[in-house]
C-alpha cells in the first residue's frame, strides 16, 4: 500500500498549527501517511528553502496544498484525492 507524503510546517504559539497537526495525526490512524513535521524554531533552513512564511503550511507529495488555518475536512479530502488518484 502506497504512503502519501505530508510535510507540515508549524511554529510554537500557533493554534492553527496545533489543529492542522491534530487533523493529520487522526488521518494517520486510518491510512498510510509519511508525515514529516518541520518546526520554525528548529528547521529554519527548510523554511527558508521552501519559502514558507505562513504557518501552518502543508505540502502533499512535495506540492504546497494549504497554508494558514485549514479545516480537517479539507485536509482529509485532499489527502484522499491524492491517495486514490
Amino acid at each position: 500500500m502506497r504512503k502519501v507524503r505530508l510535510e507540515v510546517f508549524i511554529e510554537s504559539g500557533c493554534k492553527a498549527c496545533v489543529g492542522a497537526l491534530y487533523s493529520i495525526r487522526n488521518l494517520q490512524s486510518g491510512m498510510p501517511l509519511d508525515v514529516i513535521v518541520y518546526r520554525r524554531e528548529k528547521n529554519k533552513d527548510v523554511f527558508r528553502e521552501r519559502k514558507v512564511v505562513i504557518t501552518p503550511a502543508i505540502f502533499i507529495e512535495g506540492v504546497l496544498m494549504f497554508y494558514g488555518e485549514v479545516s480537517p475536512e479539507d485536509i482529509k479530502k485532499k489527502v484522499y484525492s491524492v491517495y486514490s488518484g
